[in-house]
């Protein structure tokens, strides 16, 4: 049995939230360059959904709190009980995630080939629980990647996903509300 914190070295979140500011940096900047010059234009162009990325990755369009400005953002999403979930693992940092929160009305996903108008919700803490033992359980290679889980050492305890739980900050979006 695994007793040591999550997020563990060497995971996304670690860097994020442990990591030096010049980690931070060169980790952000590596997104930044996958997403701007191959992820988002091979997506547009539907390429990327041809080869099934479009069953992982979303486009997320929002516009920014401060500057109004539309963005796109490719974010890993994964579905349960007919709701689409994404995981902001830098937490309420995110500038996605605080662009959604103020302007949840301007918010648009592109999944496959089909754009859509969601209802987004935010789960509260304990819904959040719930909904990373699931994760765990479903996807234990994304979230070995994502925060350090091994499926073959850690225990499933409400203390343990906790400490993950506190700082995922995790979005619901909806398609097929009225």
């Amino acid at each position: 049995m695994e007793t040591s914190a999550l997020p563990r070295e060497g995971s996304v979140m670690y860097d994020f939230i442990h990591g030096t500011d010049t980690q931070k940096r060169k980790r952000r900047k590596q997104f930044r360059f996958w997403n701007k010059w191959f992820v988002i234009p091979l997506y547009r162009i539907n390429l990327l959904p041809l080869f099934g990325i479009g069953r992982v990755i979303l486009l997320l369009y929002h516009t920014g709190r401060k500057s109004g400005n539309r963005y796109i953002t490719p974010v890993e999403y994964r579905k349960k009980d007919g709701e689409f979930l994404i995981f902001a693992s830098r937490g309420e940092i995110s500038d996605w995630y605080r662009n959604i929160k103020a302007n949840p009305q301007e918010v648009h996903i592109k999944i496959g080939f089909r754009t859509h108008k969601p209802t987004i919700s935010f789960p509260e803490s304990e819904e959040t629980t719930e909904i990373m033992k699931w994760y765990v359980t479903s996807y234990p290679r994304a979230s070995k990647m994502l925060f350090g889980w091994d499926k073959d050492k850690d225990v499933l305890s409400n203390e343990i996903i906790q400490d993950v739980a506190d700082f995922i900050k995790i979005i619901k979006f909806n398609i097929n509300a009225p």
